[in-house]
């Protein structure tokens, strides 16, 4: 996603609570910011045990502590190739000044992180959501959205952050309570539909994570819509292989009739989640 992103990140010390260091830490993106996260988070010492301990209020504000180590700098620890996405400045010196004061501008909505619910909206018209129509499409509206519970597929329950590989599901929430009332048939009519053209895969006998819950799914044209079968994406599609199609345009001049997600391999939009 592109913008810039910006992070405070506190070195607290439970054991000290009198001393820490902070950081001011631009991005090239939010998706790089999260990269770098989890490979902060996994990197472990010759015993195995975790080197960087964090805890994440949000997508901005992270807070770090190393144990009995004394002192470790995480820019030591961050992969040469990350190194051109991001610049860092110290916002406190050892006794205290300030070196600078920077007000980075605040990101709006939930953190991204697996199990949580979210609208999706262009990035660029950011007036444009992903709606759940009756007709078992998303639609793109002006008026209307669903909010959506997108899981990482190998996390479990885990409350992880995502980055732009991770394997997902996309659902939509309170689905059945708002369009099934509309056309009662549809649950016989999804059932038939086990075999989409995308990745989906039947919800096989006995997996009762999946039982009852409806997926968005790549359909005839590469058109987004629901599902009982389980479709699932890299969490970087939201970002570059989720596009726009527009139905029953006449004359250029005119509005046309609504607009459908589809899935592309190039030249998608940007959607972010809120």
């Amino acid at each position: 996603m592109s913008g810039l992103h910006y992070v405070f990140v506190k070195h607290h010390r439970e054991s000290d609570t009198h001393h820490s260091t902070r950081y001011l830490l631009c991005f090239e993106s939010r998706y790089a910011a999260d990269e770098i996260f989890r490979t902060l988070q996994n990197i472990k010492d010759s015993s195995g045990s975790q080197v960087f301990k964090f805890k994440r209020a949000s997508s901005q504000l992270w807070s770090y502590d190393i144990g009995s180590r004394g002192y470790l700098d995480i820019f030591d620890h961050i992969p040469v190739e990350y190194h051109h996405r991001l610049h860092s400045t110290y916002l406190t010196k050892t006794f205290g000044g300030i070196d600078n004061t920077i007000i980075p501008n605040p990101v709006i909505g939930p953190d991204w992180v697996s199990g949580n619910e979210f609208f999706i909206r262009n990035r660029r018209q950011p007036n444009l959501y992903w709606y759940v129509h009756n007709d078992h499409r998303i639609h793109i509206s002006e008026y209307r959205r669903t909010k959506f519970i997108i899981r990482g597929t190998e996390f479990g329950d885990e409350k992880k952050v995502f980055i732009r590989s991770d394997p997902i599901t996309i659902e939509p929430v309170s689905f059945a309570e708002k369009v099934f009332p509309w056309k009662p048939f549809v649950l016989g009519d999804l059932a038939s539909r086990s075999a989409t053209p995308g990745n989906a895969t039947p919800t096989t006998e006995g997996e009762s994570s999946d039982e009852g819950r409806m997926f968005v799914t790549k359909e005839l044209n590469s058109q987004l819509g629901i599902s009982l079968s389980k479709e699932v994406w890299k969490f970087g599609d939201l970002f570059s292989n989720f596009g726009v199609v527009w139905e029953g345009e006449g004359d250029i001049s005119e509005k046309p009739k609504f607009s459908l997600a589809v899935y592309t391999e190039s030249g998608g939009d940007e959607w972010e989640l809120v």
